[in-house]
């Protein structure tokens, strides 16, 4: 959605699209004007525009905000492009500044300007352009991919005020915003295992590589607590069973007695999700020999990434019956 600013405030609805959140006011309603874009450099110098970007300690990419001006029409000249962010659509705090006044100040006039309050992860870039006026002004920040957090997750703009061609010479602005998608894999798995058939109502067992005695009959509710990262819609938490044979490998695992958990929020962009599944204790369970306990694993798996925990992450429970 586009909106035309003559220095009033104007409330119009905001189009959601996937992963990118657009809040636009093209000059005109003009689709050459200002712009806004999100970039991933590759260390070799390749680039691409992306929607969303995921937290990687380890990446050696370069995450990039640049605006544009882009020749935006019935500008005569540009007085300032500044690059701003807001966590809650209402007060902004300014990255960077382009400025086309105070040609005194050699330090700031036509060059891009980082804020003094941006962080030192931030560098600034642009360019005033070849333009006297500055219709083909740039101006952006970047940072490593690798010091990408879930702060980062906020609405970015470009607010652009320039004047008009004569014989007015109004003053005009353009806001152009978008909203970065930061999402975070899974991380950590906790584990409880409580008896349930205990006359006093559910106990919590104390947790070892063995956990005992139990004994035929008996139930057990075994509980994964996992940080899900964001992906809270679509992340799941699988079991693993080891069967009767020995030597066997563990094997998915499915009951009608699982319980899943609702995703609950642990700060921005990340969530938590508890799920547990109950079991009986079989006569089976107990002739099983020493190295093939009964032995239950979970972990995470997202779908759309194929993604799972690695297995030296996952818990494991393992019962003497």
């Amino acid at each position: 959605m586009f909106k035309l600013v003559h220095n009033i405030n104007i409330d119009l609805p905001v189009s959601v699209i996937i992963f990118v959140l657009c809040r636009g006011m093209l000059i005109l309603g003009q689709d050459n004007g200002l712009h806004i874009d999100f970039q991933r450099i590759v260390e070799d110098g390749g680039s691409a525009n992306i929607e969303q970007i995921q937290v990687d300690s380890s990446s050696t990419d370069t995450f990039q905000i640049m605006c544009r001006v882009n020749n935006v029409k019935e500008l005569f000249k540009i007085n300032t492009l500044r690059l701003q962010f807001t966590s809650n659509g209402q007060d902004y705090t300014e990255l960077a500044r382009l400025q086309n006044t105070d040609a005194a100040n050699v330090d700031t006039y036509q060059k891009p300007v980082l804020a003094s309050g941006a962080g030192s992860s931030w560098t600034v870039e642009g360019s005033f352009g070849t333009n006297i006026n500055g219709r083909e002004g740039t101006l952006g920040v970047s940072r490593p991919v690798s010091s990408i957090t879930c702060s980062n997750a906020v609405e970015y703009r470009c607010q652009l005020t320039y004047t008009k061609p004569g014989p007015g010479y109004l003053s005009d602005t353009g806001i152009i915003s978008k909203m970065l998608d930061v999402q975070v894999l899974p991380t950590t798995i906790t584990r409880n295992v409580y008896n349930t058939s205990s006359l006093s109502g559910s106990l919590q067992v104390s947790l070892f590589d063995t956990i005992e005695p139990f004994y035929v009959g008996q139930t057990v509710k075994i509980e994964c607590s996992a940080n899900i990262g964001s992906y809270n819609g679509t992340a799941q938490i699988r079991w693993f069973k080891i069967n009767l044979v020995s030597d066997s490998p563990l094997a998915p695992y499915f009951s009608p007695d699982t319980e899943i958990g609702d995703p609950q929020s642990t700060g921005k962009c990340v969530y938590q999700q508890t799920d547990s599944v109950t079991y009986n204790m079989t006569a089976q369970d107990a002739g099983r020999t020493a190295d093939n306990r009964l032995h239950f694993q979970c972990y995470v798996y997202i779908p759309s990434l194929n993604w799972e925990t690695p297995e030296d992450q996952r818990q494991n429970f393992k019962f003497i019956v």
